[in-house]
């Protein structure tokens, strides 16, 4: 009776892994989704607000950048970095930390 509880401690166990790991797969495929948006607002300057939001954007993104594993997200990320880079015509202080867009966009590419 023992060694049936344990087994199913360790099912419930792996299904929780496995839930987990669906859980964060939808979290990142919502963010890329998220990203995929901006951009292309940006790209068709139909997000005119974005010039008053780009300081908050850009920590985001540069979160994102930096904590992220998926390749994808990184790549999208700074994707849209880029984009408001060349709005913007020179690289602008984040405020959150001492990083600029280049060397964000530089990790991303890595």
């Amino acid at each position: 009776m023992l060694e049936q509880k344990e087994i199913i401690k360790q099912l419930q166990g792996e299904e929780l892994a496995n839930m987990l790991v669906q859980l964060e797969s939808a979290a990142e495929n919502v963010q890329i989704v998220a990203a995929e948006t901006i951009s292309n607002l940006l790209l068709m300057k139909k997000l005119s607000t974005v010039i008053l939001i780009n300081n908050r954007i850009l920590v985001i993104l540069s979160k994102v950048v930096m904590k992220t594993k998926s390749l994808q997200l990184k790549e999208k990320c700074a994707e849209i970095l880029y984009h408001i880079n060349l709005r913007e015509c020179q690289p602008q202080q984040i405020t959150d930390s001492s990083l600029t867009i280049n060397p964000i966009l530089q990790m991303a590419s890595v």
